[in-house]
């Protein structure tokens, strides 16, 4: 083999083996939350805007991963992604604000109750280098005042990937405030 393929077939092995850490972490998350009657909306996708077409190369991987969380609703709400406010956790893999992967958790609210996939997805929450994103890490609920007319607020908290190693510190890091906040968001909503 040349060292050329050797190293195409190295980075392709680390990149499949990176992805099912990934993989694990947003299980780890899907779980804690679940058993806290949440539910994701929509299914089981955790990334849009991809393409297996040969013309497409740069859409061939995934550049982030996102999952949403509410509290139960009727089938109807779930399918048509209408809530009065969601939970999240995303993973940016190669954000260029940071030049490496970052795990990013929050929460947002809506005035009035609409189809939240759309306003999140024109609010960029699903692209590579989203808008918002302007501090990592931040361990403190980090607010975003230019928000859509139809969002009422959204608040993050960020850490770079590598440092979710192990469930307690998703656990300790994520999941407890990512919980305070949604009790909150239940008693208020």
């Amino acid at each position: 083999m040349s060292e050329l393929g050797e190293s195409v077939f190295n980075a392709f092995t680390f990149l499949n083996d990176f992805l099912k850490d990934v993989s694990k972490l947003v299980t780890i998350v899907e779980e804690k939350l679940t058993n806290k009657r949440l539910m994701a909306l929509g299914d089981a996708a955790t990334f849009w805007d991809h393409s297996r077409a040969y013309y497409a190369p740069t859409q061939w991987m995934p550049q982030y991963i996102v999952r949403h969380y509410s509290a139960k609703l009727g089938l109807e709400s779930k399918r048509r992604w209408k809530a009065p406010w969601v939970a999240f956790f995303n993973v940016y893999i190669a954000p260029d604000q940071t030049k490496e992967p970052v795990a990013v958790w929050g929460v947002a609210t809506q005035n009035e109750i609409k189809n939240i996939w759309n306003i999140l997805k024109n609010f960029g929450l699903y692209q590579k280098n989203p808008d918002y994103l302007n501090k990592v890490p931040t361990l403190q609920w980090e607010t975003t005042m230019d928000l859509p007319e139809s969002l009422s607020s959204f608040k993050y908290m960020s850490i770079n990937l590598l440092e979710l190693n192990n469930a307690q510190k998703v656990d300790e890091i994520v999941i407890e405030p990512l919980l305070l906040e949604i009790k909150e968001l239940r008693r208020t909503r």
